[in-house]
């Protein structure tokens, strides 16, 4: 069985839409997830024994949150911290977010050396902004072409020079970092407008749950990058919600053991796979019976 990392995002319950970074609550969330109890054993500890990861979205960087990061790393989990900015100003990293996602990446660093946590993975989500994702995903695709002309109107000219000293200054401060993007072939038709480094890890969005059932064998087959690292999906624990961000009117599909346990065996031998999402003790039964 490969590796596992499981996303940490926050349901949409958890999360102020106007002012994301401010929603202190969330920090309290995603602990009482983890020390949910698992037979004789907690979510963490599960983690912990079965040398799994997290790579959480990040909140509100204060003691709060450094505390949670302390408990989870003294457990024996690793931490990627999964760069997010507030909604307006795109909420994943893209060609017109990188100030925003510059100033957050700042601000990690210093939280990280004020409470003493040490370096940890910067992951960047090079996605379009949040707005052009919810009008596609709401099938307002009249709404999202023109989101996503406006956005790529409003590209600056230097966004892959400032792209790369955004890259520069992590690696002065010793920052490992990873990207997550979907498939190759969105890019090539919605192009975000950032290009990633040659021989970058790569974590690659194949949530067949966001396809008609008939195209997932396309995905997983042909679509795929098999250099990159899988990351399935979604998956979800809690009923009545979806794992991370509504992005339209409705909950999203999400798979069920068997859809996770066929697109594991899809994607071949791999060393490492990433989940989307963690968001209770039911995701963790999911996955065993997947894997069984």
């Amino acid at each position: 069985m490969p590796k596992i990392t499981f996303f940490v995002e926050a349901p949409q319950k958890w999360v102020n839409p106007e002012e994301r970074t401010e929603d202190k609550e969330r920090t309290q969330y995603i602990r009482e997830m983890l020390y949910q109890e698992y037979g004789e054993e907690t979510v963490l500890s599960y983690l912990a024994k079965k040398e799994y990861s997290l790579a959480i979205a990040t909140g509100i960087l204060d003691k709060k949150y450094a505390e949670l990061i302390k408990d989870i790393n003294h457990a024996g989990v690793l931490v990627t911290h999964w760069i997010v900015v507030d909604d307006n100003q795109g909420y994943w990293t893209n060609a017109c977010s990188l100030e925003a996602t510059k100033d957050k990446i700042e601000k990690l660093l210093n939280w990280q050396r004020k409470y003493n946590l040490g370096l940890a993975k910067v992951g960047l989500d090079i996605e379009w902004p949040l707005q052009v994702a919810r009008a596609f995903s709401s099938n307002d695709f009249a709404r999202g072409l023109r989101l996503f002309w406006e956005y790529r109107k409003n590209i600056p000219k230097n966004a892959q020079e400032e792209f790369e000293k955004l890259l520069q200054l992590l690696r002065v401060k010793a920052t490992p970092v990873q990207f997550y993007e979907f498939p190759k072939i969105l890019g090539w038709f919605f192009p975000s407008g950032l290009k990633i480094p040659k021989n970058a890890e790569v974590v690659e969005m194949d949530y067949s749950s966001m396809l008609p059932k008939i195209l997932v064998l396309l995905l997983m087959k042909v679509f795929r990058s098999k250099k990159r690292i899988p990351a399935l999906g979604i998956i979800n624990g809690v009923s009545e919600e979806t794992p991370g961000r509504m992005l339209g009117p409705q909950l999203p599909r999400h798979l069920t053991a068997e859809d996770l346990r066929k697109d594991i065996e899809a994607v071949g031998q791999q060393d490492e796979i990433y989940l989307f999402a963690l968001n209770g003790v039911k995701v963790i039964d999911l996955l065993e019976e997947a894997i069984a």
